[in-house]
């Protein structure tokens, strides 16, 4: 691809603002693409579909409610307790100061903006560690992730994405301040925002021993700023107590309908999608065959990073991921969960053969696109 060489020639703040904009553009063109492949058959849709499909699909509808509601401490809505508050908290804000009230266009913004951003920092963390080229085919595996219709309507996959690969960068570089505050904003998107604390504490015993000095002359607020981690899950739970009485309320309505989430090994939560994958047979090439091929997918993918010797905080992190990823017992969202394992797309560039990488890229573009269709046609990716 000759614009690699072109990217070389660009000054650093160029080039990410290059991938920014990729980021926005590529995304645009897929939707297009894909939206007239599904209007071939019905010519009647027009393109409004895409943006009731991007504001109204999965739990969409939800944090369009948190935004403008916010949460509530009974009745039929108590139960939106399960989702995090950091996502509706910046629509909300968003929406109010800049933008007139457009409560969907401000989790619209944050979803693209948000992903942009994540683009920038995936070619950073790839940047410390392989050649531009490697950086660039990492960055469209990223972007053109089987699933990636979710970091652009209301969902909390951009927000998420940006926050975990902005902190994974920030470990690689040992700014733990920066750490610290990335990591307690992704515990208030998501559960899964309180792992990287894992990578965060691997990394600094690392760098702790390769100083050969105690503890206690190598600490310093910086580093002691990696306890703001746990503390965006411990304001969660602060904020069930005050809301609900009970600090895991979000649990009790997991429990219940509509979700009946429950926490199971991962053996037998692979055993009871193949179960369903072979009683569903439409749902399990949208759900549950995924989800069973793409585990495996990415414990192979880690294990070829360990061989390859990536960096071994970024396969901690894609580790406990994967399996935390894989413990709720009615899972019907890995795929979409595990595009926030960043560390599989860095694995992806440590692979020497241009040609496989290309191949996997193909075969991850033709995919998103055969999703992206799926999608919009309203059937049941989630």
């Amino acid at each position: 691809m000759g614009w690699y060489n072109r990217m070389k020639k660009l000054k650093s703040y160029q080039a990410e603002v290059f991938l920014f904009l990729l980021a926005i553009i590529l995304h645009t063109l897929i939707v297009i693409v894909a939206f007239q492949a599904y209007r071939a058959q019905k010519p009647e849709e027009g393109y409004e579909l895409i943006y009731e499909r991007m504001t109204t699909a999965g739990d969409a509808p939800h944090y369009l409610y948190l935004a403008q509601e916010g949460y509530q401490s009974e009745g039929e809505k108590a139960n939106l307790i399960v989702f995090y508050p950091l996502y509706p908290f910046l629509m909300r804000v968003l929406a109010k100061v800049l933008l007139l009230g457009n409560y969907e266009l401000a989790g619209i913004l944050i979803s693209q903006i948000g992903t942009g951003i994540a683009t920038i920092f995936l070619y950073r963390l790839v940047r410390l560690d392989y050649e531009e080229n490697r950086a660039v085919e990492a960055v469209l595996l990223f972007l053109t992730y089987p699933f990636m219709m979710f970091t652009m309507g209301i969902f909390t996959e951009g927000l998420f994405l940006v926050l975990v690969t902005a902190a994974l960068y920030c470990i690689r570089k040992h700014q733990w301040g920066w750490t610290g505050f990335l990591g307690l904003a992704a515990a208030l998107c998501r559960t899964q925002g309180i792992l990287l604390l894992a990578p965060a504490l691997y990394e600094l015993i690392g760098w702790q021993r390769s100083k050969g000095t105690g503890w206690k002359k190598c600490l310093d607020r910086g580093q002691l700023a990696l306890a703001l981690i746990p503390m965006g899950f411990i304001f969660y739970l602060f904020l069930n107590l005050f809301l609900q009485g009970d600090c895991f309320a979000f649990y009790r309505h997991q429990s219940a309908p509509p979700w009946y989430q429950s926490t199971q090994w991962i053996n037998a939560n692979l055993t009871k999608d193949f179960g369903m994958a072979q009683e569903y047979r439409v749902l399990g090439y949208f759900i549950y065959w995924v989800q069973i091929v793409l585990f495996f997918v990415a414990v192979a993918t880690l294990l070829y990073g360990i061989h390859k010797q990536v960096r071994s905080s970024l396969i901690v992190f894609g580790g406990i991921y994967t399996c935390f990823c894989y413990l709720p017992g009615w899972l019907i969202s890995g795929a979409r969960y595990m595009m926030g394992c960043v560390p599989m797309f860095i694995v992806f560039a440590a692979i020497d053969h241009q040609m496989v990488r290309r191949a996997i890229l193909i075969l991850n573009a033709a995919l998103c696109m055969l999703y992206m269709i799926l999608f919009l046609q309203g059937q049941a990716i989630m």
